[in-house]
């Protein structure tokens, strides 16, 4: 009989227990649309799932990195950077007066910061309209500065497979080649959640004990 009692108040705890174990949430970020040919110092884009990242332009060199310049959005085309020490943004080609709304090296080094509420993985980057060498720098709240990492894929859009890199609460995702220039179409990200324990969990509880009661009375009878 005891032993039936542990057996059953066991069972009822694992359940419970694997009820409120951890989750992978990977979600979307679709840079392409909202806030067309437009700058700002942010943006907020909102994912697939609901959640929100705040989109910074920032500069950075080897002396660290700070808030500059504006964000623009281009319906279809993604997000890039603006350099404030020029005189405005071209579609065309980049010059010292000008500067071509993508994220490049020319001029002063420009990154987009993404921060989230929670710290995420990087598991996807969608790259849009490429020119120059494929190379962007990864820069992660986690592990720093990550300088020339290789597109992959071909042409003028690619879609890097990142492996679920740790990156924290925020990343970036920069240029300080001079000859490369992209605007980012897509990220993905995952992160960890707890899962709620479902009222199935303690319907077994009250019922493995409801058991024992009832096998309690029939000993005593």
């Amino acid at each position: 009989m005891v032993t039936l009692r542990k057996a059953a108040l066991a069972a009822a705890f694992c359940f419970g227990a694997s009820a409120a174990s951890s989750a992978t949430v990977t979600e979307t970020y679709d840079l392409t649309g909202s806030y067309s040919g437009t700058y700002a110092t942010s943006y907020s884009f909102v994912s697939d799932m609901g959640n929100t990242t705040v989109v910074s332009a920032n500069a950075y060199n080897s002396r660290g990195m700070r808030r500059s310049g504006y964000v623009g959005q281009w319906t279809g085309y993604g997000i890039g950077i603006c350099n404030p020490k020029r005189r405005g943004c071209t579609a065309g080609r980049e010059s010292r007066s000008r500067d071509t709304h993508r994220i490049d090296g020319r001029g002063r080094n420009e990154m987009a910061i993404f921060r989230f509420e929670q710290d995420v993985r990087i598991e996807a980057i969608t790259f849009g309209s490429v020119s120059g060498r494929p190379f962007y720098d990864l820069y992660t709240q986690a592990s720093g500065l990550d300088l020339n990492e290789r597109m992959d894929g071909r042409g003028s859009r690619r879609v890097e497979d990142a492996g679920g890199v740790f990156a924290g609460s925020w990343f970036g995702i920069g240029a300080h080649l001079s000859n490369t220039a992209f605007k980012l179409r897509s990220i993905t990200v995952s992160y960890d959640v707890a899962e709620v324990p479902l009222p199935a969990a303690g319907g077994l509880l009250l019922g493995a004990l409801g058991g024992l009661g009832l096998m309690k009375r029939r000993r005593k009878a």
